[in-house]
């Protein structure tokens, strides 16, 4: 936020404004047991307006619409006291004494030089989506734009509820992208929560709710309420039948699961109609599956080597090579697989609809991969097993300075 001592949320039109001016919504990284001065440090450089001073807040309890102020500790605000109080929900940011000077948006948000970041609709408003500046962090953006994530277990991302998106028909565009994807044998969009996946599929709100659990419970105030009453006890003071809290616990997860996020899955239905994708798709929900839901969590190394394809005539240096890319992907963590099918794939699932393809390249002695054809391109020859591993690690981990090609 740019004003200082500001109690509420920013509406729409001032978080366009903050966008336009470095100060929008952004997912900051700390160290994991960063102290005070490393988080300072990581605001800052996210927010260098802020450099005069700041104050954290948090969204109040229930439905009210004023922030809190959260206090600063003598020690000042490390990361274990930012998730202490914070837990799941968001932070804002507000100037602590003078308010940021912003330069005022005139004309049509959609300037010339960022249509390229814009998902085109027939509707005359327009919003636009900013990219991060990391060319590898690009490609789902636009995607992702429209859905919240979960914290923790990852690929549980459901519909942020949005008048804008509503009015552009995103949603409904989003789906005829997915439809697409899966016709040409893409990875679709493999990162929903199972509840959105069902409503998706069979547009029963009854049926869906049936797969939802309280992780999908993205409003603070519902999941604080729902846990009070799943802990709450019989006494003589409250006679609550263990019937009636069910009741409870399902009528408040359908609302805040479903209900409020029902316009926008309709219009993502509405989307997968393209192709004939959805009909389909309801007539083998199991097997579609994989395009909609991820499956990180069985995510091996045997899974990957099956699925991958070598060539079928290969010379001796191509063995040794194709038995020394083996060997690292066994040796790969999860979040290394993970890293290594992203980078093949464009997305972190295994596709399921069709192999990933291993060639070798007898002229070129670089690394690459194109994720439209899902294949990986490697030289024909390494001398030892250590030189592909510096080799891949550098172009494919990100825990290093990769980049996408060597």
């Amino acid at each position: 936020m740019a004003t200082a001592g500001q109690q509420t949320p920013p509406s729409t039109s001032e978080r366009i404004d903050l966008s336009l001016n470095g100060l929008g919504e952004k997912k900051l990284s700390f160290p994991k047991e960063g102290n005070s001065a490393e988080v300072h440090e990581t605001i800052l450089v996210a927010f260098p307006a802020l450099g005069e001073g700041y104050e954290i807040l948090c969204a109040g309890e229930g439905r009210s619409k004023q922030l809190l102020l959260i206090p600063m500790p003598p020690n000042g605000f490390s990361v274990s006291y930012l998730q202490s109080v914070l837990g799941q929900a968001k932070g804002y940011l507000r100037p602590l004494q003078r308010d940021i000077v912003m330069e005022t948006r005139q004309g049509s948000i959609a300037s010339p030089d960022k249509k390229s970041h814009i998902l085109p609709s027939q509707e005359d408003e327009s919003e636009e989506v900013t990219c991060p500046k990391e060319e590898d962090e690009c490609d789902n953006e636009l995607l992702h734009h429209a859905w919240e994530s979960k914290s923790g277990a990852e690929g549980r991302l459901m519909p942020s509820y949005n008048s804008s998106v509503v009015y552009t028909g995103m949603m409904k565009i989003m789906g005829k992208i997915i439809a697409h994807s899966i016709v040409q044998c893409g990875v679709g969009f493999p990162y929903l929560s199972l509840v959105c996946y069902w409503y998706l599929i069979t547009g029963d709100v009854s049926k869906a709710i049936s797969y939802g659990n309280t992780e999908d419970v993205r409003d603070i105030g519902y999941a604080d309420l729902i846990h009070k009453l799943l802990d709450a006890k019989t006494d003589e003071d409250m006679a609550l039948l263990v019937l009636n809290r069910q009741l409870l616990v399902e009528s408040l997860m359908l609302h805040t699961i479903l209900s409020k996020r029902k316009v926008l899955l309709d219009q993502l239905r509405k989307g997968l109609e393209t192709l004939g994708v959805l009909e389909e798709a309801a007539k083998r929900p199991l097997m579609f599956e994989s395009f909609f839901v991820s499956s990180d969590e069985n995510l091996t190394s045997d899974k990957v080597k099956g699925s991958l394809t070598f060539p079928g005539d290969m010379d001796d240096d191509q063995v040794q090579t194709m038995a020394y890319f083996l060997q690292f992907v066994d040796e790969c963590t999860k979040e290394d697989l993970k890293d290594l099918i992203r980078f093949i794939t464009g997305s972190t699932p295994l596709p399921s609809s069709r192999k990933i393809e291993v060639q070798f390249d007898v002229t070129d002695g670089c690394i690459f991969a194109s994720t439209c054809l899902m294949q990986i391109h490697l030289p024909s020859k390494f001398d030892t097993y250590d030189t592909l591993k510096m080799a891949l690690t550098t172009v494919v981990l990100r825990d290093e300075k990769s980049s996408n090609a060597m």
